[in-house]
């Protein structure tokens, strides 16, 4: 049996649909243009094995290929080389990524956390604000 993947037969036409991550590229090929099903079909594999391999350089396969992850600058495990905080601050992650600065203070009697975004600043920069904060805020 050969490979269809990506490829629908419709009553009318057939339709071959690749969709990566936000990459969409579609083509129908109508049926009634070529002499049989299966000369449709086979125009149909070589337009998506040329489409993929030129949008995506590697060819279609059956099988899923599992992307290795990306390697992130401060993830959850990698806490050790964070510096030491002072009392009432804290690191913020968000998705296994150090994102924000984290200030725990009191307004009006009730707790408040106040976040200072690391992305924006460097992270020297970020605890200096969150310090900053957290002496207006005793």
């Amino acid at each position: 049996m050969s490979n269809n993947k990506y490829i629908r037969v419709l009553s009318k036409t057939v339709f071959v649909r690749i969709a990566r991550g936000k990459n969409v590229i579609s083509k129908h090929f109508t049926i009634r243009d070529y002499p049989s099903l299966e000369e449709c079909l086979d125009d149909a594999r070589k337009w998506r094995d040329a489409e993929h391999l030129l949008h995506f350089g590697c060819p279609v396969t059956e099988s899923i290929k599992q992307l290795s992850k990306k390697k992130q600058s401060h993830s959850k495990d990698d806490r050790s080389s964070l510096p030491e905080l002072p009392p009432r601050l804290s690191y913020g992650f968000s998705r296994g990524q150090l994102r924000y600065i984290v200030v725990s203070h009191q307004e009006n009697k009730a707790p408040v956390r106040t976040r200072i975004p690391i992305q924006n600043e460097d992270l020297d920069s970020a605890i200096k604000s969150a310090i900053e904060i957290d002496k207006n805020n005793p």
